[in-house]
């Protein structure tokens, strides 16, 4: 719609790219779009209906994309619109193709191939680990001006705990809740890095959303503003996470619901 915006026009109709003439809402359309796509993709392995190697290839597939659809909105040019164009429609054959090479031919097959569910805490525990890394790499290089890095490192960031949210719920709608093994005072020590963590994961889930759209809608001040705040919350938010994980899972043994068999 974009490449043919001028045509558009001319026929009356009134396609976004249209009525938006710099692009802005366009864009920023596409990036959020191919930013939900990432986590769509990997919906196979969440459920178990693809193994492991599906989900990391769709996630590289997804970044991709994702990356072609920022490049394109560097410039906004009809050129880099067809890049964007050829990248979105060869984006699903070659996802299908994988699934089909690393997925599974059955349902039954598939439920036996999928992430093992107990091993989700620890996948979890990674990714929050990830999203750490992401964000101190982000702070670091907005504070050295690299402005294009750091977008790249925040966007990351914001998939690793947005895939972890899939994560999580499904592993404890499935296993239910898991009660901490530890006794005397590290009790007190777990419940209260649990508390604050859980907490906060539940605030700074809005904040990471505003932050994230008035970096997308070129509102770099008020983006500042708030990014002073959401940026520790988050790294807190995500460096308890792993270890609400190593205590839980590492340090002590855990305490399983009755009837869940590992």
């Amino acid at each position: 719609a974009w490449i043919y915006r001028e045509d558009y026009a001319r026929a009356g109709i009134q396609m976004l790219p249209v009525v938006d003439k710099k692009g802005d809402a366009t864009f920023r359309q596409i990036i959020t779009t191919s930013a939900i796509l990432v986590w769509v993709s990997a919906l196979p392995s969440v459920v178990g209906m693809a193994g492991i190697p599906y989900f990391f290839g769709a996630l590289a597939l997804g970044m991709i994309l994702l990356q072609v659809g920022l490049w394109a909105n560097r410039s906004r040019t009809n050129v880099r619109a067809k890049w964007l164009m050829h990248a979105t429609v060869a984006h699903i054959p070659i996802l299908l193709a994988f699934c089909r090479m690393a997925g599974a031919r059955s349902l039954d097959h598939a439920m036996s191939i999928g992430i093992p569910l107990e091993s989700l805490p620890k996948l979890n525990a990674s990714l929050n680990a990830a999203c750490t890394v992401f964000l101190v790499l982000g702070f670091l290089f907005i504070r050295s001006g690299k402005i294009r890095y750091h977008r790249f490192c925040m966007i990351v960031a914001f998939l690793c705990s947005t895939v972890f949210l899939g994560f999580y719920v499904y592993f404890h709608l499935h296993a239910g809740v898991i009660r901490f093994g530890g006794q005397g005072w590290i009790r007190a020590v777990y419940f209260t890095i649990l508390i604050t963590h859980t907490t906060l994961a539940v605030v700074i889930v809005p904040l990471i959303l505003i932050t994230l759209s008035r970096a997308l809608r070129e509102r770099f001040a008020s983006h500042r503003a708030i990014a002073r705040w959401t940026l520790p919350l988050w790294l807190y938010v995500s460096v308890t996470g792993v270890i609400v994980y190593w205590l839980l899972y590492i340090a002590y043994a855990p305490i399983w619901p009755v009837g869940f068999r590992l």
